[in-house]
């Protein structure tokens, strides 16, 4: 026989003293409504993933939104789980838009074009070769500079994590992946600036 629950709070408060039936009907109801979400975005935006995957991301958020929501906020459940998705499919359109607009020198200018990548056709590569080495050095020099942990958070950062990412990586507080990035921000402004 299947119980009823008349609240999100109620099975909140079921999920947190590990009753599954209650895991599974929250799980049950804020996947439909997470689809309703999936239907309206993949209509207004494109992007390489499909509506199963986002299903999957939605899932992935419901537990981590389970773990996260504290009932003394004034958000009910239901508007804190649609805004975090909300938040997880703007984030997921930037990065797919990011991605298109990325394009390798490798890459082919037309089919017919006799095989010209954009590597062949730059003027003078060898000058926009110097100023990338240039470029790398003043990179290195500026990471000297920077402590082990204040390294380890760019690197992290340049390789696409977000802030929490790095911040749970490390074992810091957000807080301090976002100073560190700032600083690092401010003194290639100024060197910039020279």
């Amino acid at each position: 026989m299947e119980e009823v629950y008349e609240t999100d709070y109620e099975l909140l408060y079921l999920i947190r003293q590990k009753d599954e039936m209650a895991f599974a009907a929250l799980m049950h109801k804020y996947e439909e409504i997470a689809d309703k979400l999936i239907k309206k975005y993949i209509g207004a935006c494109k992007s390489g993933l499909s509506e199963d995957d986002y299903l999957q991301l939605a899932r992935l958020k419901l537990v981590q939104t389970i773990d996260d929501y504290r009932e003394d906020q004034e958000a009910s459940f239901y508007h804190y789980f649609c805004s975090v998705f909300h938040n997880l499919l703007i984030d997921c359109y930037r990065q797919s838009a990011h991605e298109r607009r990325v394009l390798s020198l490798d890459s082919c200018i037309r089919e017919d074009a006799g095989g010209y990548c954009l590597l062949d056709i730059m003027e003078k590569p060898n000058e926009s070769f110097a100023v990338s080495y240039e470029f790398q050095h003043r990179v290195n020099t500026r990471k000297e500079a920077l402590s082990d942990l204040e390294k380890r958070i760019v690197d992290l950062r340049a390789l696409g994590y977000t802030y929490r990412q790095i911040a749970d990586t490390l074992q810091v507080k957000v807080k301090k992946v976002d100073n560190t990035l700032q600083k690092v921000r401010k003194d290639r402004e100024r060197e910039e600036m020279r």
